[in-house]
């Protein structure tokens, strides 16, 4: 919730059409935070975890 807030405008809608105001602030604040969950989800379950060996060694190198 905090991330649809601060970064996806919150209970704004989308676009600044007469059809999407007439959808209130609370149901865009929920198909938001859904859609920001779901994409979380996608991408934590797409890109495989590092080991911590691996993780040390990105450190050592870019850091």
């Amino acid at each position: 919730g905090l991330c649809t807030l601060l970064f996806l405008g919150g209970w704004l809608p989308i676009l600044d059409l007469p059809i999407f105001k007439k959808i209130p602030g609370s149901v865009w604040f929920s198909i938001k935070v859904i859609l920001f969950l779901f994409l979380y989800i996608w991408v934590r379950a797409a890109f495989p975890r590092y080991r911590y060996d691996q993780l040390m060694g990105l450190g050592w190198k870019v850091f």
